[in-house]
């Protein structure tokens, strides 16, 4: 029997800290750690908007002690798990974790080294390329996304080669400067425009016919395709090129709900599972 779910997924930033430091990165720096006790309320409050997965996310979530205690607790309340990692911990923790793990979801950004290394730093695309067969044989489906930006344009096409026997789904996301983050920091040196976005779409899906490819623009992030929650239970939908707090989880999980509902959001929170991390049957 299928579950019935209030939303289809929703995304928890377990950790701001990361142990590599992506000038492009947008990931949220406005709240404080908190430790396993608090992190349990966070989870268990989550159960209560009844979603299909939660996407684990932060900064780097390995570097959270509690990983495995969390992947668990999701887990046992029925939820779907996605771990989001940049891989530079996970060959060392994979066996541990996978039975806890519903898919994965790495990023790689150019096609060599060099070229991943302007946008990731040194190590990171050996890393990835090495988990990807572990992965596979582990049966453990991979989203992959590409951060398109002026400085890798020319590297992306060739990634779908590396990738293309070990993901689920390749995703490339039009860089996006959210505001308060390193990526509107920066913006000069990594923001690309549409059309030369959109044209690299279109040679990955001709050179790459058979694989699941999406694209993620400016516009779906300023659309609000996803339900973010901090640790201190805030929850945030993205509103331009910022975001927009519509309520606090442990407070009232049931109001999420009816906020998401009265925004209209829910329908573009489902064309965003739809094309990421919805289970092909």
């Amino acid at each position: 029997m299928v579950k019935e779910y209030s939303i289809p997924f929703v995304a928890i930033q377990l950790t701001k800290m990361c142990n590599l430091s992506c000038k492009f990165c947008f990931r949220r720096l406005n709240f404080e750690e908190i430790g396993s006790l608090e992190m349990k309320k966070i989870i268990a409050a989550i159960g209560k908007l009844n979603p299909e997965k939660i996407v684990l996310s932060g900064g780097e979530p390995l570097l959270r002690e509690d990983i495995l205690d969390i992947l668990q607790q999701v887990k046992s309340m029925g939820i779907k798990t996605v771990l989001q990692s940049n891989a530079i911990l996970l060959k060392e923790r994979i066996n541990e974790l996978a039975p806890y793990i519903d898919w994965i979801s790495l990023s790689l950004d150019g096609d060599s080294e060099s070229t991943n290394s302007i946008l990731r730093g040194p190590n990171h695309f050996e890393k990835v390329l090495n988990i990807l067969p572990i992965l596979k044989n582990l049966d453990i489906p991979v989203k992959l996304g590409t951060v398109v930006t002026k400085k890798n344009l020319n590297s992306i096409p060739g990634i779908g080669k590396l990738i293309g026997l070990y993901v689920n789904i390749w995703k490339l996301y039009q860089f996006y400067p959210r505001e308060n983050c390193l990526s509107d920091k920066y913006k000069k040196e990594f923001e690309v425009d549409l059309e030369s976005y959109l044209n690299v779409m279109k040679e990955v899906k001709q050179r790459y016919p058979l694989m699941e490819i999406s694209q993620h623009t400016i516009k779906d992030f300023e659309e609000g395709p996803c339900i973010l929650i901090h640790p201190d239970g805030n929850v945030y939908i993205s509103k331009g090129m910022g975001d927009k707090n519509i309520g606090n989880i442990l407070e009232s999980p049931k109001g999420i709900i009816e906020e998401c509902k009265k925004s209209g959001i829910l329908k573009n929170i489902e064309k965003n599972y739809e094309k990421t991390y919805k289970d092909k049957v």
